[in-house]
């Protein structure tokens, strides 16, 4: 073999040198690949770590917020709730006030009427005194007496002073009687005069009347036709026979019997004047208005 020249041996050389350089070098680039692999793998690691946090951060906020959103939720059927619940009670407190207010003025108009009633019974009583005084002769002569019954002032004439017993025809004693009680009545304004017979149970004995109501009726009939004839307006008066059916004494005994029998005189109100109880009246108002409230409520449910 022939022996290399020397600068074949040098080129050789320096051949060599520059490859096992670049192996070298290459290596290093390997080793440092590898490290920087291994160096973004854990990188990579890492960030799926903190992926995989942020996912489940992100779990458990989405859990939250659909939690406070329940929470909202609940809170606002509640606040609804709770606000209608309010609307009813201030209604309710408001039906209440218009109530109250409404039964003030009632008691207003009632005590106003009551007043007004006070009036009309001291007019009442002023005017019993004055009849008890102009009839006081009569009164203390036993030919009749005053008084009141159910609120109506009544002149009560006992039937022996007008008629004999068992008669309807009014006697001398009887006709002077009537004269003095008309001429009393005679200043009676805005009042009918209401004429009732009366007699006790007993079966009547003469053949003249068939029955107490025809004795009791005829009495009254005679006794209005007299008080015509002394001056009193026809159309102030009604004759009207009760019979035996409105005592005013037990007809157990000879005197209750003897008070039972006689002639009566009411004094009443022409119906037009006649207002029903204002009290009373009153209160079927606010019953009425409960009505209505409680009609409005049962159609509102």
């Amino acid at each position: 073999m022939e022996k290399k020249s020397f600068y074949q041996q040098v080129t050789t050389n320096r051949s060599y040198q520059i490859g096992l350089g670049a192996i070298v070098v290459l290596a290093i680039i390997v080793v440092a690949l590898a490290i920087h692999s291994s160096s973004v793998a854990s990188e990579l690691e890492e960030l799926a770590n903190e992926k995989q946090q942020v996912l489940i951060a992100l779990e458990d906020s989405k859990k939250n917020i659909e939690s406070i959103n329940a929470t909202r939720s609940s809170e606002k059927v509640k606040f609804t709730e709770t606000e209608q619940t309010l609307q009813e009670t201030q209604q309710a407190l408001e039906e209440q006030v218009a109530e109250l207010e409404s039964a003030l003025q009632n008691v207003k108009s009632t005590v106003g009427d009551l007043k007004a009633e006070k009036r009309e019974a001291m007019i009442e009583l002023a005017q019993f005194k004055r009849f008890s005084g102009q009839f006081q002769r009569m009164i203390n002569a036993g030919k009749l007496e005053v008084v009141f019954r159910q609120g109506r002032m009544v002149v009560n004439l006992p039937a022996q002073v007008l008629f004999d017993s068992g008669s309807a025809q009014l006697t001398e004693g009887g006709l002077s009687s009537l004269k003095e009680v008309a001429k009393i009545l005679r200043t009676v304004k805005n009042k009918r005069f209401v004429v009732g017979g009366h007699t006790d149970n007993r079966k009547i004995s003469k053949a003249d009347f068939d029955s107490n109501w025809e004795l009791a009726s005829a009495r009254a009939i005679n006794v209005t036709e007299e008080l015509v004839k002394a001056g009193l307006p026809p159309r102030n008066l009604i004759a009207a026979g009760y019979s035996q059916y409105a005592p005013i004494a037990s007809n157990a005994t000879e005197a209750g019997r003897k008070k039972n029998r006689r002639i009566e005189i009411i004094l009443e109100p022409f119906l037009k004047d006649i207002a029903p109880p204002r009290a009373q009246t009153a209160k079927n108002k606010t019953a009425a208005k409960k009505a209505g409230k409680s009609k409005k409520k049962s159609l509102k449910s």
